[in-house]
């Protein structure tokens, strides 16, 4: 099948919903819904988690392209002569862009198509991604790393808006898992990947970290220029719900904590555990988020996790055994992974009866204060990562913010019980006056 045939479908399927929306059908069964939904699955899941691979990828480079090709002396880390404290104001540079551009970034897509939105933005994250070869010095570093953060600071919130101009809320949830597995599977390539391409370094005077930076930035290109024609144009502003149809139808720098746990561990083995590490990940966001989803019950799957990071961290922090610091490692790692699915699909299920303009302003905020928390790590747990003890109070202050996560999760519930109540007994008083 050409792409211009897969196109075709895409159109033939938006013209079938808005078909559906416009007839005036009083019933629709649900075999029908499921296999419009499907359908749907099948044109937009694809693309997006072929974006979402690729910019995910560009953030988790860097990573190993500092330990790459380390006994060499040919890693990034070591050709621009960055020190520990460069490489962390470049991480918190990353995520200040991110953050300044989020809400800007998801406000635009509403005025401008979002499959063009979300497409070239990855395009630009490929440009980015091969102008890190051309990095000489810590300036460069801090500037490309500033920069790609600003170019990437739309896409995942503006992916979370775009599922819910599709789908009613009660179905975000796995959409969202499904294109989030591409974070985890992206982060293994690279560290799977990194180990062939070290192989590579001095060919065409290039280093292995040039190289993969090169060959991640242009098929992000290509993958940009692909998803254009194949993501469903526009359907509606709001989203398909059964109801209209029935009626009218700490993971980024992974390899940087392994070397660190074990200075003679190889860089090739360091990439291997970095990607298994992203096995973890992923197994944890799968399993948790389909409990999740079974039980209906996002408050308790977030509590597991921030539980499961917390033990993670307390075996990382106080075992002596390099391997079992390793699994604590994973532990966490196993954790984490569902974390950010579940809070976006929460923040989607409150917002999803508001305005465009609010869902795609509240995704931006969420996301942007998450990764709020990576710039206040970098500098609060710098002192953490020196001397004989490196990372104990670093991890001690993660369990702390796990914690906070689990009180703030708890508020979260108390307050939407309160305003559901106060809801209920402003709708009875309205309704007891119109009775009157």
């Amino acid at each position: 099948m050409s792409v211009f045939d897969i196109h075709m479908c895409i159109d033939t399927l938006v013209a079938e919903i808005n078909e559906e929306r416009q007839n005036s059908v009083t019933e629709i069964d649900a075999r029908t819904i499921k296999h419009i939904y499907r359908r749907l699955d099948f044109c937009m899941i694809p693309c997006l988690w072929l974006l979402y691979f690729f910019a995910f990828s560009a953030k988790s480079i860097i990573s190993v392209s500092l330990t790459m090709n380390f006994s060499q002396g040919d890693s990034l880390q070591q050709l621009i002569n960055l020190s520990s404290r460069e490489v962390s104001i470049g991480l918190s540079l990353f995520y200040i862009g991110y953050v300044v551009f989020e809400v800007p970034s998801n406000l635009i897509i509403i005025y401008i198509t979002p499959r063009f939105w979300l497409s070239e933005t990855v395009i630009f994250i490929g440009i980015t991604c091969i102008l890190h070869i051309y990095i000489t010095n810590s300036s460069g570093f801090y500037i490309f790393r500033f920069l790609l953060g600003m170019i990437e600071a739309g896409i995942w919130p503006g992916m979370a808006y775009y599922l819910t101009l599709y789908y009613p809320s009660h179905m975000i949830q796995k959409r969202i898992l499904w294109y989030f597995t591409a974070a985890q599977i992206s982060t293994m390539s690279v560290g799977f990947f990194s180990i062939g391409l070290q192989k590579m370094n001095g060919i065409a005077n290039l280093q292995g970290y040039k190289w993969m930076f090169l060959i991640y930035g242009i098929f992000s290109i290509i993958a940009g220029i692909i998803t254009i024609w194949l993501l469903p144009p526009l359907l509606t502003e709001t989203p398909i719900t059964k109801e209209e149809l029935q009626s009218s139808s700490p993971i980024i720098y992974g390899s940087v904590i392994i070397q660190s746990i074990d200075s003679n561990i190889s860089d090739l083995k360091i990439s291997l555990l970095y990607g298994i590490i992203w096995i973890a990940n992923l197994t944890g966001a799968i399993a948790i988020i389909n409990i999740s989803n079974y039980y209906k019950s996002r408050i308790i799957s977030f509590i597991f996790c921030c539980i499961t990071v917390i033990i993670g961290m307390l075996i990382l922090t106080f075992s002596s055994n390099t391997w079992i610091q390793y699994i604590g490692l994973l532990t966490s790692a196993f954790g984490i992974g569902p974390s950010v699915p579940i809070c976006m699909a929460w923040c989607a299920h409150i917002f999803t009866s508001q305005s465009n303009i609010n869902i795609a302003a509240s995704s931006a905020l969420l996301s942007g204060l998450g990764n709020m928390g990576s710039i206040f790590t970098t500098y609060t747990l710098y002192k953490g990562m020196r001397g004989k003890d490196a990372f104990k109070k670093s991890n001690l202050v993660i369990c702390a913010m796990m914690c906070t996560s689990i009180l703030a999760c708890l508020a979260e519930k108390m307050l939407l019980k309160y305003c559901e109540k106060s809801s209920k007994r402003s709708h009875a008083k309205i309704h007891s006056i119109v009775n009157q």
